[in-house]
């Protein structure tokens, strides 16, 4: 089956809003830039799923698959779907391996620049690990480009400036915290190499001062303010769409960026299995026996459980402490819990591991239950 050209861009009301019904999901071939056919076997993975405009369904939207970041940078795609159905419903069967995801609707090439008036997501849990014979739902809220980056001449001839305006729906947003990545190494979490102040009452920010250099800019808002953690469903989230952004000395640059809601938590995005019989489970406290409310616990599949995003993490503690990570496969995994992740824990961050083993390690057979780790977590103090 030959992919389909873009069939343009069609915004309905898809019923149930995000939920999604696998009937009418036509499967989508596995496209390479130049044309190419499906992937099968043993070892392929399944994406499915809705791309919307906010709770709308969007037809004619594509997914795009990129095996490095530095792929998606250079616009080199492993894989594109099918334009997606009249509610938005897309299906792309990948070789396993991790791909980094992005939708986008548009006139054009799929995998050309995005022009104004383009629709772009970049989604928040990249990179994926899809596994053989695994079926993932992968969700994608668009966001608009309304124009192309500004460049004027700077006030300081010595450095460079990075400014704009956060809005959603084209209304300005105040309170976006706006951040600036170098690279992807944090996956857009953590720290960063700079914040801006929250956006103002018309959603304006501005870096002043950058040396030269190109920058990442990603912006979230939480719905009950400032927090660690995961974006929660509801919270908005930006990532600008010609990421990165180069900034000269003595120049300024002026951009637009679009804000949208993060989709509910359905599927194994965010590193969140569907719950099954493979977890691991326990209870999170600080060092005298106290609960603390906010953390998550996480796994990883390397000993060093830093500067990347877990492999799997847990919803937020309840009120007894308790957490429950579910597994999508056997194996190894290194056990800690944490008040956010991305990047080293930061000062005041609530950080700790399990300490049941020397490595931290825990094993787990496929449909068993590691229960009883415990993890005590202390403020970083540094």
């Amino acid at each position: 089956m030959k992919c389909g050209a873009w069939s343009g861009l069609v915004v309905g009301v898809a019923l149930g809003a995000l939920l999604f019904s696998p009937a009418g999901i036509r499967e989508a071939c596995s496209q390479t830039p130049g044309g190419g056919s499906p992937t099968s076997g043993a070892a392929s993975a399944r994406l499915f799923g809705k791309i919307t405009r906010e709770t709308r369904g969007v037809a004619g939207a594509r997914v795009l698959a990129y095996r490095t970041f530095a792929d998606l940078l250079d616009r080199r795609s492993a894989s594109i779907s099918e334009p997606s159905g009249a509610d938005g419903a897309f299906a792309l069967t990948l070789p396993e391996g991790t791909y980094h995801l992005v939708a986008r609707a548009q006139e054009g090439p799929p995998d050309g620049p995005v022009p104004v008036g383009g629709f772009f997501a970049f989604h928040g849990s990249n990179p994926f690990t899809l596994t053989p014979g695994s079926s993932t739902e992968v969700n994608f809220s668009l966001a608009l480009k309304t124009a192309e980056a500004v460049v004027t001449p700077a006030g300081d001839p010595g450095s460079g400036t990075l400014r704009g305006v956060v809005t959603r729906e084209g209304v300005g947003v105040p309170g976006v915290q706006v951040k600036l990545y170098l690279g992807a190494e944090s996956t857009f979490r953590g720290m960063g190499y700079a914040a801006a102040p929250p956006t103002d009452e018309r959603g304006a920010f501005s870096f002043d001062l950058l040396p030269e250099s190109t920058y990442f800019v990603v912006a979230r808002k939480r719905g009950a303010g400032a927090g660690p953690g995961p974006l929660a469903e509801g919270d908005l989230y930006g990532y600008y769409a010609d990421n990165p952004v180069p900034v000269h000395v003595g120049t300024a640059v002026e951009i637009v960026l679009e804000l949208v809601a993060k989709g509910r938590e359905i599927g194994n995005a965010d590193g969140r299995p569907r719950p099954s019989g493979t977890r691991i489970a326990g209870r999170i406290t600080d060092a005298g026996g106290a609960v603390v409310r906010g953390v998550y616990a996480f796994a990883y599949e390397e000993k060093v459980m830093a500067h990347k995003k877990p492999a799997f993490i847990s919803r937020e503690v309840d009120e007894q402490g308790r957490y429950v990570i579910y597994l999508s496969r056997a194996g190894i995994f290194y056990v800690g819990a944490r008040s956010a992740y991305g990047d080293s824990p930061g000062k005041g961050e609530w950080y700790g591991r399990y300490d049941g083993t020397p490595d931290h390690g825990v094993a787990v057979e496929a449909g068993a239950s590691a229960e009883g780790i415990d993890i005590r977590v202390e403020r970083v103090l540094q």
